[in-house]
């Protein structure tokens, strides 16, 4: 469940770091689908 938001992030950033700061589940959408709400910093 963590890891592809932060996957995903990572991608995107390219090069840049990123520093997680938060990662909140928010609700179960459907079975194995939950959405969550990810705080991060790009350098």
């Amino acid at each position: 469940m963590e890891t592809r938001p932060i996957n995903r992030i990572k991608e995107l950033a390219n090069d840049r770091e990123v520093e997680l700061l938060d990662l909140v589940k928010i609700k179960k959408y459907s079975p194995g689908v939950i959405h969550v709400v990810v705080d991060a910093k790009i350098y």
